[in-house]
């Protein structure tokens, strides 16, 4: 008998112990926390082309505006010196034409026809050059190079995934916490974030609060942002923010 009556016990004990620490931990004003980019993504070949050399490796950082990965493209190049020459035909024809004018040998009509053959070249040239520009792929923002989908040589069709960056040096914190934190907490309040993998606590402040509560869990969602940057702190990482 007694060993039922322990055995009940111990049954009702462990369906009201996790509950418990939960509420003891939010209490305490203390939930788990995650470390992301603010900035992150997966950049696509813009055209069907063969890769011709890849400037970052995995884990590397790069400047905004650094190129990151060069294409062929031997076709395009061929295409804007032709659009150049092209150009350059007008131009010398329109000069011509002028003098021609001003002998009065040909009529203001023709000098008008090659002055705008003129501006159609040069958007014929303008228009190559655009897609020349997409021959080198660039970094749009500063950060870190996360993942390669291609390697050198490899011929890669329009959309298709190329390499994954992330802003490294620009990290966020986004946790959700019980609703009825609500009270109390505001956008602009402090908070201690203590990271797993360092082992080190940091200073951090809410700078956005979720539009929506979570019905089933009565959580809603906050960000918030490092007081200071530290080189130690990478995407991914966790810990325990305490408000």
């Amino acid at each position: 008998m007694n060993f039922k009556i322990l055995a009940l016990l111990s049954t009702l004990f462990a369906t009201i112990s996790t509950p418990l620490a939960a509420e003891t931990i939010y209490e305490q004003r203390q939930v788990r926390a995650l470390l992301t980019p603010t900035q992150h993504a997966t950049l696509s070949a813009p055209m069907s082309e063969r890769i011709k050399s890849i400037l970052v490796e995995e884990s590397d950082s790069f400047k905004q505006g650094d190129p990151l990965v060069i294409f062929e493209c031997d076709i395009l190049h061929a295409e804007e010196r032709q659009a150049e020459a092209e150009l350059e035909i007008k131009r010398r024809t329109h000069e011509t034409n002028i003098l021609m004018q001003e002998m009065q040998s040909i009529s203001g009509l023709e000098v008008a026809i090659s002055s705008a053959r003129i501006k159609q070249a040069s958007a014929a040239l303008e228009k190559v050059r655009t897609e020349v520009k997409r021959c080198t792929l660039k970094a749009p923002f500063a950060g870190r190079v996360a993942l390669r989908h291609i390697e050198p040589f490899e011929s890669v069709k329009r959309g298709e995934k190329i390499i994954e960056i992330v802003d490294s040096r620009n990290l966020q914190i986004e946790l959700h916490i019980p609703s009825t934190w609500l009270k109390w907490l505001k956008v602009g309040s402090n908070f201690k974030l203590k990271v797993d993998e360092t082992s080190k606590t940091v200073d951090a402040t809410v700078t956005m609060i979720g539009a929506k509560i979570n019905p089933v869990s009565q959580t809603i969602k906050i960000r918030g942002s490092l007081n200071t940057r530290t080189s130690e702190l990478l995407p991914g990482m966790s810990g325990s923010a305490q408000f």
